[in-house]
């Protein structure tokens, strides 16, 4: 039951002792994945649409800039090869959205003045925003994240009967991305693929079947936060914030709603970027996963690596989504509370062990079936007691 404690939405439900996963509420933070010491959940795309999109000649992929770590010690000219090899006809890296974004974001940054701005790059942040703290939805930065960028960018200059091809960890966008990304694939899903059809990248030459867009740096690092910014502020001015954590938004929250202060940038994400996210491996392998992403990366352009269309639009409004979790029955909540109990002066626990920051909020989860008493270390605690007493008086 490790997976229902650390997720941070309430997604996983569980009935007796079945257990699954509630995509509506799902933002794919990918927290469940290593929680899971039965390996009984898998990140999965829509791996037959891709085929079918392949063999009907549409198909153009988009490749997340660790795509380098995960096939390593392929190199990215190798792992170019064996795309097009199984029939893509084109593949973007997506360095050239995060251009696309860190130009929108220096726009805010040199417009904005001393506004409080929070980094939308990340639709595991955009999501959480949308389904449990949408009060902070106005002031996300309204820019789409650096893969619908790029879709967008792709759209304006390909043909139109083409279909887009994502891979990597979850859907990149937000607010649904039926309209911007036409098929999402995991990188399992993608390995499996290129190694199906006879292509695997360590077999590929190290030099390019054909040429492919730039995929140099020349205004962004990776994920689509402007280099400029960085250089210009220290990490803890008064108008650049970084935090990475989730668990973070609702003190961001309190402090621009409730106490008024001015936060400028917040450099928000769940993780250490995309190579620390939980389904990409241990995180005790960040630095490494870090030091193979930096020697794969071409050198940093002088000069502006892509031309957007003039009409290119990069804006976006997110709106909440409502999650109906259901209303817990009070009775039952007073019931759990009482299974629980309470310290020696009369104070809820709210140790945090499973999950939830109070024991109010885990008892409703429970109620909803959105987690379990097995998670209580009290609860079990008293269980215990009770079976030891229980076991001497029958003795």
């Amino acid at each position: 039951m490790a997976c229902v404690r650390v997720c941070p939405v309430e997604a996983i439900a569980v009935a007796g002792n079945e257990v699954r996963i509630d995509s509506a509420t799902c933002i794919e933070c990918g927290l469940c994945v290593p929680s899971c010491y039965h390996d009984a959940i898998d990140v999965v795309g829509d791996i037959d649409p891709c085929l079918e999109s392949i063999d009907a000649g549409r198909a153009l992929l988009i490749l997340p800039n660790e795509i380098s770590v995960y096939f390593f010690p392929a190199t990215p000219e190798q792992i170019l090869n064996a795309c097009f090899e199984v029939g893509f006809q084109t593949v973007y890296f997506e360095a050239v959205g995060d251009e696309l974004v860190a130009a929108e974001y220096l726009r805010l940054w040199n417009d904005g003045g001393y506004r409080s701005w929070l980094r939308s790059t990340s639709p595991v942040v955009v999501n959480y925003c949308r389904t449990r703290a949408p009060e902070l939805l106005p002031f996300l930065a309204p820019v789409v994240t650096p893969a619908v960028a790029l879709a967008r960018h792709i759209r304006s200059i390909e043909d139109d009967d083409t279909d887009i091809v994502y891979s990597g960890f979850g859907a990149p966008g937000a607010n649904g991305t039926a309209d911007e990304l036409d098929i999402c694939i995991s990188f399992e899903e993608l390995e499996k693929l290129l190694a199906d059809r006879g292509a695997k990248p360590l077999d590929q030459p190290q030099t390019l079947y054909r040429l492919t867009p730039d995929r140099r740096r020349h205004l962004s690092l990776s994920g689509g936060l402007p280099r400029q910014l960085l250089e210009e502020q220290r990490q803890t001015s008064r108008r650049f914030r970084k935090e990475r954590d989730l668990k973070s938004l609702p003190t961001l929250a309190r402090a621009l709603l409730e106490e008024g202060t001015p936060l400028g940038f917040v450099d928000i994400l769940p993780f250490e970027g995309n190579l620390g996210h939980p389904a990409f491996g241990p995180g005790d392998d960040l630095y490494w996963r870090k030091e193979i992403a930096e020697l794969s990366e071409p050198p940093r352009s002088e000069e502006p690596v892509v031309n957007p269309a003039d009409d290119l639009d990069l804006r976006t409004f997110f709106e909440p989504k409502q999650i109906d979790l259901g209303v817990p029955d009070p009775a039952e909540v007073e019931e759990i509370l009482a299974k629980i109990g309470t310290t020696p002066d009369g104070r809820y626990w709210n140790t945090g062990s499973c999950g939830h920051a109070t024991c109010i909020e885990f008892a409703q989860a429970v109620a909803r079936g959105r987690s379990t008493m097995s998670l209580c270390p009290i609860y079990l605690a008293r269980q215990y007691e009770q079976a030891s007493r229980d076991a001497m008086h029958d003795a």
